[in-house]
């Protein structure tokens, strides 16, 4: 390995800075912290590039009762196996941020988890030849932890998957092109409020864009920006709301499917208004519609505004 630390469930705060690591034999890691302390923090801040046989970069917090915070930094280029591992089986809050492009191949390019606290990543460029590029969680059931994701670059068999189990809200902001090789571009799956930015095109082999929202909960969906979505053998983009929120949704990309619809909004009886506000959208499979609003909802209202022009099967 590069650098190690552990301790025991008496321990304090451990915080780890380096320059560049490299430990390239197979399944090792550049730096690895495992922490059993109740109480502690785990801070780790890379200023140098990390390159490993195994994961890049991995922060613990083992043990169900801690109370300790994950924050780790790599200011430096990943490229390893794994890119960074920040997993908090306690109650605090888990923080990653690459700022250099982190390149994995069979690994998750960042696999950020809490349960209970909240999850936030922050990442420049990020590529995964064979798995799943970025995964944000929320594991523990009616937490109010939220998930807030921002990358650049993004490209993995899914691109974006952030999942809340808590009661907590869902934020995605991409600032370059999403990519699911085989998979969704970007999935986000929440009980309350999911808002998703996109500055350009989130690609998927299967839907570009897959939401489910609001469920038992009462926040709104929001898919907004300058960008589109681009779906292989499912929708450009599919949103489901399944609680009282309303649902908006305005792009001035274009969108579109090669073998789905374009993008589609689907609500409960229990759903608010759906606001569908786009650029182009096509969607030239036979039978497959551009823009399917159907909504359940006993009091919302539909708006759909195509600002750009319409194909479709």
């Amino acid at each position: 390995e590069g650098i190690t630390v552990r301790d025991t469930n008496a321990g304090g705060s451990i915080s780890v800075t380096t320059g560049s690591v490299t430990a390239l034999s197979g399944g090792k890691d550049g730096i690895d912290v495992q922490a059993q302390s109740l109480t502690g923090n785990v801070t780790i801040v890379a200023n140098g590039d990390i390159k490993a046989g195994n994961a890049g970069i991995v922060g613990a917090i083992l043990q169900g009762g801690a109370t300790g915070n994950i924050d780790i930094t790599a200011n430096g280029a990943i490229d390893a196996r794994f890119g960074v591992d920040a997993e908090n089986f306690g109650s605090g809050n888990t923080s990653v941020k690459t700022v250099g492009p982190v390149t994995v191949t069979t690994g998750n390019g960042i696999f950020a988890l809490a349960t209970g606290g909240n999850v936030k990543v922050t990442a420049g460029d990020v590529t995964a030849d064979s798995n799943t590029a970025i995964i944000a969680r929320q594991t523990k059931a009616g937490s109010a932890g939220t998930i807030d994701v921002t990358a650049g670059n993004v490209s993995g068999t899914t691109g974006i998957e952030a999942t809340n189990s808590g009661a907590g809200a869902i934020s995605v902001t991409t600032n370059g092109t999403v990519t699911g090789t085989s998979a969704e571009g970007i999935k986000a799956t929440s009980n309350d409020a999911v808002t998703i930015k996109v500055a350009d095109t989130a690609t998927g082999a299967t839907t570009g864009l897959l939401v489910t929202g609001g469920t038992g909960g009462a926040g709104d969906i929001s898919v907004t920006g300058t960008g589109g979505f681009v779906g292989g053998t499912g929708n450009a983009a599919t949103i489901q709301n399944n609680g009282s929120g309303k649902v908006t949704v305005d792009i001035s990309g274009a969108s579109s499917s090669t073998a789905g619809e374009g993008i589609t909004v689907r609500d409960t009886n229990a759903g608010g208004s759906i606001s569908v506000t786009t650029g182009s959208v096509t969607a030239l499979s036979a039978g497959k519609d551009g823009i399917d609003v159907q909504a359940q909802s006993l009091t919302g209202n539909v708006t759909i505004v195509a600002n750009g022009d319409i194909k479709a099967g």
